[in-house]
């Protein structure tokens, strides 16, 4: 069974801890996961800093590249910019479901913050953040976010339209994306009808 590594984010969140939950895709209403071996990032974010091929040491705002580890894991890399110090950090933003109603949906939310290659090809972890909210309200914060997996119970108001997630951080690689959201209050066979399951 796997370690899951949320300690600073059971800190913050007092009785609306996270808690280690095992899901199958089978079992959600809406699913979504991404392990960053493709670009799928770049079409199923909501936002994201510019995605390069290559450290950009010419990038005064934060970016974004695909890093592969020694045992051949692919993740996404976010590195501030390294025209100015500090400089802005990078950051990726989705929206769940994309085109769906999440009020009285519960579920959860995964991802892995992982150390991400630094310009002298050394290994390291830099500074990194978490924003979960429903439409424009902020549910969770983590920040800063130390290596590990991070598991995250979701229970969106039924007013509210959207989960976001925003991850911010320099020097951090994010990896293994999940959600899974089931509905809790009654939904229209329309409303339902939209939400698609997404595998990467």
């Amino acid at each position: 069974m796997r370690v899951f590594i949320a300690i600073l984010a059971l800190a913050m969140l007092g009785s609306g801890s996270p808690v280690a939950r095992a899901s199958s895709a089978d079992s959600c209403g809406y699913a979504y996961a991404d392990d960053f071996s493709t670009n799928a990032v770049a079409g199923d974010s909501y936002s994201h800093s510019m995605i390069q091929d290559h450290f950009c040491t010419g990038c005064s705002a934060g970016w974004l590249m695909f890093v592969t580890d020694s045992t051949g894991n692919r993740g996404l890399g976010l590195y501030a910019g390294m025209v100015f110090y500090p400089g802005t950090p990078a950051y990726v933003a989705y929206r769940f479901p994309p085109d769906g109603v999440a009020g009285g949906m519960t579920g959860t939310l995964e991802f892995d913050a992982l150390p991400a290659p630094s310009l002298a090809a050394g290994w390291g972890f830099g500074a990194a953040q978490a924003v979960i909210k429903y439409d424009d309200v902020r549910a969770v914060t983590v920040d800063p976010l130390q290596i590990g997996h991070y598991t995250f119970d979701l229970a969106p108001p039924p007013t509210v339209n959207k989960v976001y997630l925003f991850v911010l951080g320099n020097m951090n690689r994010l990896d293994n994306l999940s959600v899974c959201l089931n509905a809790t209050t009654s939904s229209s066979a329309t409303t339902w009808g939209k939400l698609k399951s997404l595998y990467r």
